[in-house]
């Protein structure tokens, strides 16, 4: 696709300009942790929309759509960890109770090795550093994606995408469509690229107060070049709609 490689430097540009300069230290508050949770995102959401692209411009369509998956689920929880200084301490616990609940499936519970009785302690240990961050207030015992997109308003979105990312990246036989030049990949293309930029920017408006106008007008401008590159005459994507 024309251009992109062009705006993939600049959004890269955009994101290590925010994130330049990771939180300091352990984080021993919400508002703390929530920055350290927003620039992991962010982060990592940059170097995985490099990613998407390699494969897409290598041919590899099928193959993409598990990284767009990815950014999909980061673009979700950064929105969410936005929304509220404890929200970053309360997607860590849910995340955090899901790693044990396969710990235990895998050691045994009570864990049957010493090894298995290792990683278990810690990783008990560390939900209960992140509970604390709550201060008494108690976590939900799970929160699914779809949840997280409909408390941020971002429901169509999942609905649009969920089904047809997970199919291929659960190994499974189900038919799948290659959305080949048609405004679904356009679509897939639009989530993918804008994914770091939103995250960057959720980064930047937690850690950041006030918000730097300039950042914001940036912010704006990037996605709107993205949305002219990937979706172009296509139908607008769900989120518009």
């Amino acid at each position: 696709m024309d251009g992109v490689k062009d705006l993939l430097q600049r959004l890269s540009s955009f994101s290590r300009g925010l994130t330049g300069h990771p939180p300091p230290g352990k984080p021993v508050t919400a508002k703390e942790f929530q920055a350290w949770y927003l620039h992991t995102q962010a982060t990592a959401s940059s170097r995985t929309t490099d990613a998407y692209w390699l494969l897409v411009e290598g041919g590899y369509l099928r193959e993409s759509k598990i990284l767009a998956r990815n950014l999909m689920e980061r673009l979700f929880h950064s929105l969410f960890a936005g929304l509220a200084v404890e929200n970053a301490a309360i997607l860590s616990c849910v995340e955090r109770r899901r790693h044990l609940r396969n710990l235990r499936k895998i050691h045994g519970d009570p864990p049957l090795s010493p090894e298995g009785q290792k990683l278990i302690a810690g990783e008990n240990q560390k939900l209960v550093e992140t509970q604390w961050l709550l201060k008494g207030s108690k976590p939900p015992e799970d929160l699914s994606l779809l949840e997280i997109a409909l408390r941020v308003d971002w429901e169509k979105i999942y609905r649009a995408c969920y089904a047809p990312f997970s199919a291929y990246a659960h190994g499974g036989c189900l038919p799948f469509s290659d959305w080949k030049d048609d405004a679904n990949q356009a679509f897939v293309h639009w989530l993918a690229t804008a994914a770091p930029v939103y995250t960057s920017y959720e980064y930047h408006r937690a850690s950041c107060q006030p918000v730097d106008p300039a950042v914001t007008r940036e912010w704006r401008s990037l996605l709107e070049e993205i949305r002219n590159l990937t979706l172009r005459e296509n139908p607008p994507c769900p989120l518009e709609g």
